[in-house]
């Protein structure tokens, strides 16, 4: 059916009316002020010449934004002089300029540039933005940074605030959030995008860690993405009471040397970091420390960093933080260990360690000290340099309990794969793919083989003829192979020329025999006798003959033996150490036979152990492995003393070695 010309002229009337209309209306608003748009040049008067002083314009621009409810006020290009802080306490504000060429410039070394927050509520100020803006402050912070500190922008008692693509120069503080030591949320929903924070936290005052390019103090539900960090003390400090935080593809990095790339202190929880990179931190790239719980590292890279000093470190974990999650990240080229922990319920998954401790200390790739419930698994460790790739130790007041190391790969790394001295419980430490079998890399912890002796021995400090020959020899010393992989070395032993001890063990059915031949490049001290014998130059022989090798308890069958070829009185001394059901026991005894011969730089001592003082025989050790192990004491003045143990780290007799008689 047709439309009729009637019908499409007055189609075509109706839309050449509403385009009359919209014209009209657009004119009649054309030259008009957008309400909402407060220019602080156009509207306010404000020079932006950077001699000027341009505080009062602004303040009554933001000011009068609030009051309308809320608006953009903008800063179009210009080098704003401030004197005093810009405060926002309403909501619904956004402080807009166009980047590097709107900067605030503030010649003062304390106080803010831009605070946001009302002092005393938290739902009064709720919606602000900080867009755009350069933030310089053209002198250092003061130096009594606690009393006085500087910031770029403050965000105390406020909600929902956007700091989206600002950069900071040269603050104490570059952005703060919360408030200082407050508890409860005391401002919430901060999130920092696209912005860059640069050569903050330059002035070191007395508190732990005074400066920081980011700090969150308190609150929750804070995010920073898309972030550059240039420190030169802290780039991020999460202290306090601050809760449920994240860092997202974040960047903290300097060419010259800091301190910390991130600190987790305080009592918050929830904090996260993944997809980042953190860099050239002399001390810690992360350090998780105070009460922090639930920190989570996630497929971040922590990398290389400055020349300094020897102690730097991907994350440092303390005891007294717990909960806290390593995960699928890259640690490499690290000058101490890639992670040290010492917390509780710690998961350490997924991870590629390349190349870290390069300084030349004692460390490993990956550091256990302590703490309860840990796992270390799936990840993959390489380095030539490391003690091992995996440690496992107590801490200095904190045993190493309840952990789990599966199905790590260090078959590509040269030495060690896993040094495992923790004396706890629950441990399983299985299926790992370790460095190849080899000198200074034992897959178990050595068994020593006791020949039966043809004869009794004769414990006169001389090594007759054909007495010890078919004994196997134990070398301790700081370049025996044992030592390197399951011993441990204590005090000032300098090297195999300070201390090197060997020692033979036989049997027969009165008694077990020790052979003892020392050499030392000080003169011999034999000063102490009974349980403090291990000041002297002495031996001490462990032994477990219950077949219960666990913990550092001792029990029925458990015994530490001390033995010193001379003493104040010039004669040999042994004093035992017992375990017993009523508990342990020490004693000095002359049932044990000695024998010794000594020089000025070395000694040679026979003992005879009767099997009555140990309460077994051999017939009932027949096909038993015993647990066994053997320590060297070293003492070549009264301020110079050290101890070097075969296998095993002290009283923990899951980590002794084990001795068989044949």
């Amino acid at each position: 059916m047709k439309k009729s010309k009637h019908i499409r002229k007055v189609s075509i009337g109706i839309m050449v009316f509403v385009l009359f209309l919209c014209t009209s209306v657009a004119t009649a608003f054309a030259g008009q002020k957008d309400d909402s748009l407060f220019d602080v040049k156009a509207d306010y008067k404000a020079k932006g010449n950077g001699t000027a002083d341009d505080t009062k314009n602004i303040q009554k621009a933001i000011d009068d934004a609030q009051r309308s409810g809320g608006g953009v006020v903008y800063f179009p290009k210009g080098k704003y002089k401030i004197t005093s802080a810009l405060t926002v306490t309403g909501s619904n504000v956004i402080l807009k300029g166009i980047g590097k060429a709107s900067v605030l410039v503030q010649a003062k070394d304390t106080g803010a540039v831009v605070k946001i927050g009302n002092p005393t509520v938290l739902d009064k100020t709720t919606f602000n933005k900080v867009v755009n803006l350069t933030i310089d402050r053209a002198v250092a912070p003061n130096p009594d940074f606690e009393n006085h500190p500087s910031y770029g922008i403050f965000v105390e008692r406020a909600r929902f605030t956007d700091i989206d693509g600002v950069t900071v120069y040269n603050a104490g503080y570059g952005i703060a959030v919360g408030v200082k030591g407050a508890v409860g949320i005391p401002n919430q929903f901060t999130n920092i995008v696209n912005s860059r924070v640069m050569l903050a936290g330059s002035v070191r005052g007395s508190s732990a860690f005074p400066g920081a390019n980011v700090v969150y103090w308190s609150g929750a539900d804070h995010k920073m993405t898309n972030t550059f960090l240039e420190p030169t003390h802290v780039g991020v400090s999460m202290e306090d009471n601050s809760n449920a935080l994240s860092l997202d593809n974040v960047t903290v990095v300097n060419g010259g040397p800091f301190d910390y790339g991130v600190v987790s202190t305080g009592t918050g929880f929830a904090r996260y970091i993944t997809n980042s990179i953190l860099e050239n931190a002399k001390q810690q790239q992360i350090y998780i420390t105070g009460l922090t719980q639930r920190f989570t590292l996630a497929n971040s890279w922590l990398g290389a960093g400055d020349s300094e000093g020897v102690k730097r470190g991907g994350v440092l974990i303390d005891p007294k933080a717990s909960k806290v999650t390593i995960l699928g990240n890259r640690i490499g080229h690290q000058k101490s260990a890639g992670v040290l922990s010492q917390g509780n319920d710690v998961i350490i998954s997924n991870n590629i360690f390349e190349d870290n401790v390069t300084s030349g200390v004692e460390a490993d790739s990956l550091e256990v000290r302590g703490g309860e419930n840990v796992t270390i698994q799936g990840n993959r460790i390489f380095s030539p340099t490391d003690r091992s790739g995996i440690g496992l130790y107590d801490g200095s007041n904190k045993v190493l309990n309840h952990f789990i190391v599966t199905g790590n790969d260090l078959s590509d790394k040269p030495g060690l794969g896993i040094l495992n001295q923790a004396s706890g419980e629950s441990a399983i430490v299985k299926d790992n793919q370790l460095p190849p079998e080899g000198p200074g890399n034992p897959q178990e912890r050595p068994t020593y083989v006791s020949h039966k002796a043809a004869t009794p021995v004769t414990t006169d400090g001389v090594k007759s003829a054909g007495e010890w020959d078919n004994a196997g020899e134990i070398t301790v010393s700081t370049d025996s192979a044992d030592v390197k992989a399951f011993g441990q070395v204590w005090g000032a032993v300098d090297d195999a020329a300070d201390l090197t001890a060997k020692y033979r063990v036989k049997w027969d059915d009165d008694y077990l025999y020790l052979l003892d031949e020392r050499t030392s490049d000080d003169v011999l001290q034999f000063t102490e006798t009974g349980g403090l014998m291990f000041l002297s130059d002495a031996t001490m022989m462990f032994l477990n003959l219950s077949g219960e090798q666990s913990g550092a308890d001792y029990k029925n069958g458990d015994f530490a033996l001390f033995f010193t070829p001379s003493g104040p009185d010039s004669k040999p001394h042994a004093f035992v150490r017992e375990g017993r059901d009523s508990g342990k026991v020490e004693y000095a005894t002359e049932e044990i036979k000695m024998g010794s011969k000594l020089a000025a730089n070395s000694y040679t001592l026979e003992v005879a152990i009767p099997w009555s003082l140990l309460k077994t025989t051999p017939s009932a050790l027949s096909g038993f492995k015993a647990g066994f192990s053997l320590l060297a004491t070293d003492r070549d003045d009264p301020n110079d003393w050290g101890q070097i143990m075969w296998v095993g780290n002290g009283d923990g007799q899951q980590h002794w070695a084990s001795m068989i008689l044949e």
